[in-house]
């Protein structure tokens, strides 16, 4: 029973933790996009922001697909990105691909 509680608290958790980063991402993904050259492409969605007194804007993108400029092409589950810190994790499956070379995470 303890188990369970716990599962179902995580997973909570983690659901509010996604939708407070999406709203970041919203605000977030296009300067971050233009600012590495790279723009998103197709299959990206949910994307949201929000500003956290004191901790800065999160920005969360569902099932993000970035298509930069050099020809490299990144997909993952999800992406989080944390202005106060100028820092963006990619979670979950990821899949990095140039002209050379691919690169896939689980």
């Amino acid at each position: 029973m303890l188990a369970r509680a716990r599962v179902r608290s995580v997973s909570a958790w983690l659901a509010a933790t996604a939708l407070l980063a999406t709203g970041v991402l919203l605000t977030l993904a296009p300067a971050l996009a233009a600012q590495e050259g790279c723009q998103f492409g197709s299959g990206t969605r949910d994307m949201n922001s929000i500003e956290i007194p004191g901790a800065g804007r999160v920005t969360y993108v569902g099932s993000p697909h970035f298509v930069c400029s050099d020809g490299v092409h990144i997909w993952a589950d999800s992406a989080v990105a944390y202005s106060a810190q100028n820092m963006s994790h990619l979670l979950g499956s990821v899949r990095y691909l140039d002209r050379t070379r691919e690169l896939r995470a689980d």
